[in-house]
């Protein structure tokens, strides 16, 4: 049996067994990588702060585990385009539960409704803004975006920045961070 024949034979195995409900917890394991990647390019750097790509990818494994016997594909790329759909899904759920956050009217005590927050067209500008940066994030490499994310989302020094990326100094960090900005200057373009 050839290596290739082998390979198909294995895959068409375990698609079986997630057809059956069978489908173990490491064969969802094997595209981890693949899922961690798309999640993080799924994750929008401002909108969706503090949502680590891990944790979505853990919480679509236990969809797809749940939901693993209504899965129909026949090959590799459909149980990745199934998977993907699985991590799209938790990722629209998780951005709808972040608009539902309620604040808490003991939190508004003694404003008026203008003192709640900015104008419509405030906000809108901000939106925008908002919505250019992160596309403008999207092209930058991910450790730029992670320093970015650790120095302006974090609050972090350059100190701890290193330690975090595993750079071997704080100069290290700070010049990678000037280089970081300069390249997001260059996409953004003219103000």
């Amino acid at each position: 049996m050839t290596k290739e024949r082998h390979i198909s034979v294995l895959e068409d195995e375990a698609l079986g067994e997630c057809r059956s409900g069978t489908k173990s917890w490491s064969s969802l394991e094997e595209q981890r990588s693949f899922l961690k990647l798309a999640a993080s390019r799924m994750l929008h750097f401002k909108t969706d702060a503090g949502v680590e790509a891990s944790d979505v990818v853990h919480d679509a494994f236990i969809e797809a585990n749940r939901c693993a016997p209504s899965y129909r594909g026949s090959g590799e790329p459909e149980w990745r385009a199934w998977l993907l759909k699985v991590l799209r899904t938790r990722v629209s759920r998780l951005r709808r539960q972040a608009r539902r956050r309620v604040v808490p009217v003991e939190d508004c005590q003694g404003l008026t409704p203008a003192d709640c927050g900015p104008s419509p067209s405030a906000a809108a500008i901000g939106r925008e803004r908002a919505r250019t940066l992160s596309q403008a994030l999207l092209w930058l490499e991910p450790k730029d975006r992670e320093l970015l994310g650790l120095k302006y989302e974090g609050g972090l020094d350059f100190d701890s920045i290193a330690a975090s990326m595993g750079l071997p100094s704080a100069e290290a960090a700070r010049k990678r961070h000037l280089r970081a900005v300069k390249r997001l200057r260059i996409i953004l373009g003219p103000a």
